[in-house]
């Protein structure tokens, strides 16, 4: 039972770090003012 917690824990925080570095690749893609409400947006959830 331990484990299974321990694993769900490892897969929240792998989520966690792969929406900032999402909200940067779009960002970076989109390259506009427009873009910036939507990663502030992602980062908040």
């Amino acid at each position: 039972m331990t484990h299974a917690c321990e694993a769900v824990k490892t897969r929240h925080k792998e989520t966690s770090l792969i929406f900032p570095v999402l909200a940067l690749v779009v960002l970076f893609l989109w390259g506009s003012s427009q873009s910036l409400p939507v990663v502030i947006g992602i980062n908040i959830l």
